[in-house]
Protein backbone atom coordinates (compact mmCIF):
# COMPACT_ATOMS: atom_id res chain seq x y z
CA UNK A 1 0.00 0.00 0.00
CA UNK A 2 1.19 3.52 -0.80
CA UNK A 3 0.27 6.56 1.28
CA UNK A 4 0.93 10.23 0.78
CA UNK A 5 0.67 12.32 3.95
CA UNK A 6 0.01 15.81 2.66
CA UNK A 7 -2.24 17.94 0.49
CA UNK A 8 -2.81 18.27 -3.25
CA UNK A 9 -5.29 21.11 -3.57
CA UNK A 10 -7.96 21.60 -6.23
CA UNK A 11 -7.42 24.59 -8.50
CA UNK A 12 -10.58 26.36 -7.37
CA UNK A 13 -9.51 26.01 -3.72
CA UNK A 14 -6.08 27.47 -4.54
CA UNK A 15 -7.76 30.36 -6.35
CA UNK A 16 -9.75 31.21 -3.21
CA UNK A 17 -6.74 30.91 -0.89
CA UNK A 18 -3.78 32.92 -2.11
CA UNK A 19 -1.47 31.71 0.68
CA UNK A 20 -1.41 28.21 -0.89
CA UNK A 21 1.25 27.12 -3.36
CA UNK A 22 -0.25 26.34 -6.75
CA UNK A 23 3.18 25.12 -7.92
CA UNK A 24 3.46 22.53 -5.13
CA UNK A 25 0.03 21.01 -5.83
CA UNK A 26 0.69 20.93 -9.56
CA UNK A 27 4.12 19.30 -9.10
CA UNK A 28 2.73 16.63 -6.76
CA UNK A 29 -0.30 15.89 -8.92
CA UNK A 30 1.90 15.41 -11.98
CA UNK A 31 4.41 13.33 -9.98
CA UNK A 32 1.85 10.80 -8.75
CA UNK A 33 0.15 10.63 -12.15
CA UNK A 34 3.45 9.63 -13.74
CA UNK A 35 4.15 7.01 -11.09
CA UNK A 36 0.74 5.55 -11.97
CA UNK A 37 0.16 3.55 -8.79
CA UNK A 38 -2.91 3.64 -6.58
CA UNK A 39 -2.06 6.09 -3.82
CA UNK A 40 -4.12 7.01 -0.78
CA UNK A 41 -3.82 10.57 0.49
CA UNK A 42 -4.13 11.31 4.19
CA UNK A 43 -4.82 15.05 4.39
CA UNK A 44 -5.52 17.67 7.02
CA UNK A 45 -6.10 21.35 6.38
CA UNK A 46 -3.67 23.52 8.37
CA UNK A 47 -5.44 26.39 10.14
CA UNK A 48 -4.40 29.03 12.65
CA UNK A 49 -5.30 27.82 16.17
CA UNK A 50 -8.52 28.96 17.81
CA UNK A 51 -9.47 31.77 18.52
CA UNK A 52 -7.70 33.08 15.39
CA UNK A 53 -9.04 30.18 13.35
CA UNK A 54 -12.18 28.06 13.72
CA UNK A 55 -12.53 25.80 16.77
CA UNK A 56 -13.23 22.63 14.77
CA UNK A 57 -11.71 22.00 11.33
CA UNK A 58 -13.76 19.64 9.22
CA UNK A 59 -13.21 20.64 5.57
CA UNK A 60 -13.33 17.67 3.23
CA UNK A 61 -13.55 18.95 -0.32
CA UNK A 62 -10.18 20.52 -1.09
CA UNK A 63 -8.21 17.57 -2.46
CA UNK A 64 -7.56 17.03 -6.15
CA UNK A 65 -7.23 13.28 -5.54
CA UNK A 66 -10.41 11.22 -5.12
CA UNK A 67 -8.84 8.63 -2.81
CA UNK A 68 -8.31 11.02 0.12
CA UNK A 69 -8.87 10.44 3.83
CA UNK A 70 -9.62 13.82 5.39
CA UNK A 71 -8.53 14.37 9.00
CA UNK A 72 -10.78 16.61 11.09
CA UNK A 73 -9.55 17.98 14.40
CA UNK A 74 -10.18 20.20 17.41
CA UNK A 75 -8.17 23.31 16.59
CA UNK A 76 -6.62 24.10 19.96
CA UNK A 77 -2.86 24.60 20.56
CA UNK A 78 -1.05 21.34 21.48
CA UNK A 79 -4.33 19.39 21.31
CA UNK A 80 -4.64 19.55 17.51
CA UNK A 81 -1.19 18.03 16.90
CA UNK A 82 -2.04 15.03 19.11
CA UNK A 83 -5.42 14.47 17.44
CA UNK A 84 -4.01 14.69 13.91
CA UNK A 85 -1.13 12.35 14.78
CA UNK A 86 -3.43 9.74 16.35
CA UNK A 87 -5.83 9.79 13.37
CA UNK A 88 -3.05 9.49 10.77
CA UNK A 89 -1.48 6.59 12.68
CA UNK A 90 -4.87 4.90 12.92
CA UNK A 91 -5.31 5.16 9.13
CA UNK A 92 -1.87 3.69 8.43
CA UNK A 93 -2.25 0.90 11.02
CA UNK A 94 -5.50 -0.15 9.33
CA UNK A 95 -3.48 -1.20 6.31
CA UNK A 96 -2.74 -4.95 6.22
CA UNK A 97 -0.12 -4.88 3.44
CA UNK A 98 3.16 -6.68 4.05
CA UNK A 99 5.01 -3.49 3.19
CA UNK A 100 3.88 0.12 3.27
CA UNK A 101 5.40 3.00 1.32
CA UNK A 102 4.83 6.49 2.73
CA UNK A 103 5.52 9.59 0.66
CA UNK A 104 5.82 12.94 2.44
CA UNK A 105 6.37 16.46 1.11
CA UNK A 106 8.67 18.80 2.98
CA UNK A 107 8.95 18.77 6.75
CA UNK A 108 5.80 19.46 8.84
CA UNK A 109 6.44 18.67 12.53
CA UNK A 110 3.28 16.56 12.69
CA UNK A 111 4.51 14.30 9.88
CA UNK A 112 7.86 13.76 11.62
CA UNK A 113 5.99 12.94 14.83
CA UNK A 114 3.82 10.39 12.97
CA UNK A 115 6.88 8.71 11.46
CA UNK A 116 8.58 8.53 14.86
CA UNK A 117 5.57 6.65 16.29
CA UNK A 118 5.07 4.10 13.52
CA UNK A 119 6.02 0.69 14.93
CA UNK A 120 5.65 -1.30 11.71
CA UNK A 121 9.18 -2.15 10.56
CA UNK A 122 8.00 -2.77 7.00
CA UNK A 123 7.54 0.95 6.33
CA UNK A 124 9.54 2.55 3.52
CA UNK A 125 9.57 6.35 3.80
CA UNK A 126 10.22 8.53 0.75
CA UNK A 127 10.59 12.24 1.48
CA UNK A 128 10.14 14.80 -1.30
CA UNK A 129 12.41 17.68 -0.26
CA UNK A 130 11.10 20.74 -2.08
CA UNK A 131 12.07 23.72 0.08
CA UNK A 132 12.98 24.75 3.61
CA UNK A 133 14.39 27.62 5.65
CA UNK A 134 18.19 27.43 5.61
CA UNK A 135 18.41 27.96 9.37
CA UNK A 136 16.56 24.64 9.86
CA UNK A 137 18.84 22.65 7.54
CA UNK A 138 20.88 20.85 10.22
CA UNK A 139 17.77 19.76 12.14
CA UNK A 140 15.99 18.62 8.94
CA UNK A 141 18.97 16.68 7.61
CA UNK A 142 19.24 14.84 10.92
CA UNK A 143 15.64 13.64 10.49
CA UNK A 144 16.18 12.71 6.83
CA UNK A 145 18.91 10.23 7.76
CA UNK A 146 16.09 7.87 8.82
CA UNK A 147 14.25 7.87 5.48
CA UNK A 148 14.45 5.20 2.82
CA UNK A 149 15.00 7.81 0.12
CA UNK A 150 15.09 11.62 -0.10
CA UNK A 151 14.15 13.22 -3.41
CA UNK A 152 15.80 16.64 -3.64
CA UNK A 153 14.39 19.16 -6.13
CA UNK A 154 17.19 21.67 -5.55
CA UNK A 155 20.67 20.80 -6.80
CA UNK A 156 22.18 22.92 -4.03
CA UNK A 157 20.25 21.05 -1.31
CA UNK A 158 21.09 17.71 -2.89
CA UNK A 159 24.81 18.48 -2.75
CA UNK A 160 24.56 19.90 0.79
CA UNK A 161 23.06 16.66 2.12
CA UNK A 162 26.01 14.28 2.64
CA UNK A 163 24.23 10.98 3.31
CA UNK A 164 23.67 8.30 0.68
CA UNK A 165 19.87 7.92 0.88
CA UNK A 166 19.25 10.66 -1.69
CA UNK A 167 18.49 11.28 -5.33
CA UNK A 168 18.28 14.49 -7.34
CA UNK A 169 15.11 14.92 -9.38
CA UNK A 170 13.40 18.24 -10.07
CA UNK A 171 10.17 16.76 -11.44
CA UNK A 172 8.41 15.54 -14.57
CA UNK A 173 7.74 17.95 -17.40
CA UNK A 174 4.06 18.91 -17.55
CA UNK A 175 3.69 18.06 -21.23
CA UNK A 176 5.94 16.42 -23.80
CA UNK A 177 7.99 18.38 -26.31
CA UNK A 178 5.54 20.84 -27.87
CA UNK A 179 7.88 22.96 -29.97
CA UNK A 180 6.31 26.20 -31.15
CA UNK A 181 7.93 28.64 -33.59
CA UNK A 182 8.69 32.20 -32.47
CA UNK A 183 9.84 34.79 -35.00
CA UNK A 184 10.01 37.87 -32.79
CA UNK A 185 9.95 38.21 -29.02
CA UNK A 186 7.31 40.66 -27.93
CA UNK A 187 5.12 38.86 -25.33
CA UNK A 188 6.58 37.81 -21.98
CA UNK A 189 4.93 35.64 -19.32
CA UNK A 190 5.61 35.45 -15.59
CA UNK A 191 3.72 32.86 -13.51
CA UNK A 192 3.98 32.46 -9.77
CA UNK A 193 3.97 34.26 -6.46
CA UNK A 194 4.26 38.06 -6.21
CA UNK A 195 5.93 37.95 -2.78
CA UNK A 196 9.36 39.41 -2.06
CA UNK A 197 11.16 36.04 -2.17
CA UNK A 198 10.56 35.90 -5.94
CA UNK A 199 12.26 39.23 -6.64
CA UNK A 200 9.56 40.16 -9.14
CA UNK A 201 9.88 43.84 -8.25
CA UNK A 202 13.46 43.87 -9.56
CA UNK A 203 12.26 42.49 -12.88
CA UNK A 204 9.32 44.90 -13.12
CA UNK A 205 11.61 47.84 -12.35
CA UNK A 206 13.66 46.90 -15.41
CA UNK A 207 10.67 46.02 -17.59
CA UNK A 208 9.06 49.45 -17.29
CA UNK A 209 12.33 51.00 -18.53
CA UNK A 210 11.83 49.32 -21.91
CA UNK A 211 10.43 51.97 -24.23
CA UNK A 212 8.59 49.83 -26.74
CA UNK A 213 4.78 49.79 -26.91
CA UNK A 214 4.77 46.42 -28.70
CA UNK A 215 6.37 44.64 -25.74
CA UNK A 216 3.87 43.11 -23.29
CA UNK A 217 4.13 41.28 -19.98
CA UNK A 218 1.42 38.87 -18.81
CA UNK A 219 1.33 37.83 -15.14
CA UNK A 220 -0.60 34.83 -13.78
CA UNK A 221 -0.73 34.34 -10.02
CA UNK A 222 -3.01 33.54 -7.10
CA UNK A 223 -1.29 36.35 -5.15
CA UNK A 224 -3.01 39.67 -4.54
CA UNK A 225 -2.42 42.09 -7.43
CA UNK A 226 -2.06 44.94 -4.89
CA UNK A 227 1.51 43.70 -4.37
CA UNK A 228 2.39 45.06 -7.83
CA UNK A 229 -0.24 47.80 -8.07
CA UNK A 230 2.18 50.59 -9.02
CA UNK A 231 3.49 48.60 -12.02
CA UNK A 232 0.00 47.91 -13.38
CA UNK A 233 -0.23 51.61 -14.27
CA UNK A 234 1.90 50.57 -17.26
CA UNK A 235 -0.75 49.34 -19.74
CA UNK A 236 1.69 46.83 -21.23
CA UNK A 237 1.60 44.82 -17.98
CA UNK A 238 -1.51 42.65 -17.60
CA UNK A 239 -2.43 40.78 -14.43
CA UNK A 240 -4.57 37.73 -15.31
CA UNK A 241 -4.98 36.25 -11.83
CA UNK A 242 -4.95 32.49 -11.29
CA UNK A 243 -5.86 30.48 -14.40
CA UNK A 244 -7.21 26.95 -14.75
CA UNK A 245 -5.03 24.44 -16.59
CA UNK A 246 -6.84 24.84 -19.92
CA UNK A 247 -6.56 28.64 -20.03
CA UNK A 248 -2.99 28.52 -18.77
CA UNK A 249 -1.94 26.17 -21.56
CA UNK A 250 -3.42 28.61 -24.10
CA UNK A 251 -1.33 31.44 -22.64
CA UNK A 252 1.80 29.28 -22.71
CA UNK A 253 1.32 28.59 -26.41
CA UNK A 254 0.81 32.26 -27.30
CA UNK A 255 3.72 33.64 -25.28
CA UNK A 256 7.07 34.36 -26.96
CA UNK A 257 9.29 34.22 -23.86
CA UNK A 258 8.89 32.95 -20.28
CA UNK A 259 10.24 34.55 -17.11
CA UNK A 260 11.55 32.59 -14.09
CA UNK A 261 12.41 34.70 -11.04
CA UNK A 262 14.00 34.35 -7.62
CA UNK A 263 15.29 36.98 -5.20
CA UNK A 264 19.05 36.39 -4.92
CA UNK A 265 19.11 38.22 -1.56
CA UNK A 266 16.93 35.49 -0.04
CA UNK A 267 19.27 32.57 0.69
CA UNK A 268 16.32 30.20 1.21
CA UNK A 269 15.85 30.22 -2.57
CA UNK A 270 18.93 28.01 -2.83
CA UNK A 271 16.85 25.23 -1.28
CA UNK A 272 13.87 25.29 -3.64
CA UNK A 273 13.19 24.65 -7.30
CA UNK A 274 11.10 26.89 -9.58
CA UNK A 275 8.85 24.13 -10.93
CA UNK A 276 7.21 26.40 -13.51
CA UNK A 277 10.31 25.67 -15.62
CA UNK A 278 8.82 22.21 -16.18
CA UNK A 279 5.84 23.93 -17.81
CA UNK A 280 8.02 26.18 -19.96
CA UNK A 281 10.73 23.93 -21.41
CA UNK A 282 8.43 21.69 -23.52
CA UNK A 283 7.46 24.68 -25.69
CA UNK A 284 11.11 25.30 -26.64
CA UNK A 285 10.80 29.07 -26.29
CA UNK A 286 13.36 31.41 -24.70
CA UNK A 287 13.32 31.56 -20.87
CA UNK A 288 14.72 34.47 -18.85
CA UNK A 289 15.89 33.17 -15.49
CA UNK A 290 17.54 34.37 -12.31
CA UNK A 291 20.93 32.68 -11.98
CA UNK A 292 21.08 30.51 -8.83
CA UNK A 293 22.86 27.36 -7.63
CA UNK A 294 19.58 25.53 -7.00
CA UNK A 295 19.26 24.65 -10.70
CA UNK A 296 20.62 21.61 -12.47
CA UNK A 297 23.67 22.71 -14.57
CA UNK A 298 22.12 21.05 -17.66
CA UNK A 299 18.99 23.13 -17.22
CA UNK A 300 20.96 26.33 -16.55
CA UNK A 301 22.66 26.00 -19.94
CA UNK A 302 19.39 26.53 -21.81
CA UNK A 303 18.22 29.48 -19.70
CA UNK A 304 18.96 33.11 -20.51
CA UNK A 305 20.63 34.56 -17.44
CA UNK A 306 22.95 37.33 -16.40
CA UNK A 307 25.40 36.93 -13.49
CA UNK A 308 24.34 40.36 -12.18
CA UNK A 309 20.65 39.63 -12.90
CA UNK A 310 20.44 42.70 -15.09
CA UNK A 311 16.96 42.07 -16.53
CA UNK A 312 16.96 45.28 -18.56
CA UNK A 313 19.95 44.07 -20.55
CA UNK A 314 18.41 40.63 -21.02
CA UNK A 315 15.09 42.11 -22.19
CA UNK A 316 16.80 44.43 -24.67
CA UNK A 317 18.84 41.56 -26.11
CA UNK A 318 15.83 39.29 -26.48
CA UNK A 319 13.63 41.92 -28.12
CA UNK A 320 16.32 42.43 -30.76
CA UNK A 321 16.89 38.76 -31.54
CA UNK A 322 16.37 37.71 -35.15
CA UNK A 323 14.40 34.56 -36.14
CA UNK A 324 17.57 32.54 -36.77
CA UNK A 325 18.93 33.22 -33.26
CA UNK A 326 15.57 32.37 -31.71
CA UNK A 327 15.48 29.12 -33.67
CA UNK A 328 18.93 28.18 -32.33
CA UNK A 329 17.72 28.74 -28.79
CA UNK A 330 14.65 26.63 -29.50
CA UNK A 331 16.74 23.75 -30.87
CA UNK A 332 18.95 23.88 -27.79
CA UNK A 333 15.92 23.52 -25.51
CA UNK A 334 14.51 20.72 -27.66
CA UNK A 335 17.77 18.81 -27.27
CA UNK A 336 17.57 19.29 -23.49
CA UNK A 337 14.00 17.96 -23.51
CA UNK A 338 15.11 14.72 -25.14
CA UNK A 339 17.76 14.18 -22.47
CA UNK A 340 15.29 15.15 -19.75
CA UNK A 341 12.84 12.55 -21.01
CA UNK A 342 15.51 9.83 -20.69
CA UNK A 343 16.36 10.98 -17.17
CA UNK A 344 12.68 10.97 -16.21
CA UNK A 345 12.30 7.39 -17.42
CA UNK A 346 15.35 6.26 -15.42
CA UNK A 347 14.00 7.95 -12.31
CA UNK A 348 10.57 6.39 -12.84
CA UNK A 349 12.16 2.97 -13.18
CA UNK A 350 14.05 3.44 -9.90
CA UNK A 351 10.96 4.59 -7.97
CA UNK A 352 8.80 1.78 -9.34
CA UNK A 353 11.50 -0.70 -8.38
CA UNK A 354 11.28 0.59 -4.80
CA UNK A 355 7.51 0.33 -4.57
CA UNK A 356 6.69 -2.48 -7.02
CA UNK A 357 5.48 -4.85 -4.30
CA UNK A 358 2.92 -2.37 -3.05
CA UNK A 359 0.60 -1.83 -6.03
Amino acid sequence: MIFFIGNIYKNDYIKRNNHLSAAASSWLNNFFKKINYKIKLVSFLPKRPFPFGELYVQENNFSKIRETKYIDYLNLPFVKEKIIKIKILKEINRCRSNRIVIFTYNFPKIVFSVLDHIKNKNIFWICICADYNIRDQKKIFKKLKNSGLNIFLSKFSFESYKYKNKIFFNGFQKVLDNKTKVKKIRNFLYSGSLDNWTGINYFLDDFVKIKNDDVKLLITSNSNSLLIKKYLADKRIKFLGFLNDFDYQKILKKTDCYVNLRNTKDMNNLNNFPSKLLYYTPYCKPIISTSLKNLDPKLKKILISDKDNNYYKLLKNLINLDPVSISKLSNKISKYNKEKKKEDLLFLKKIKQLIKDDK
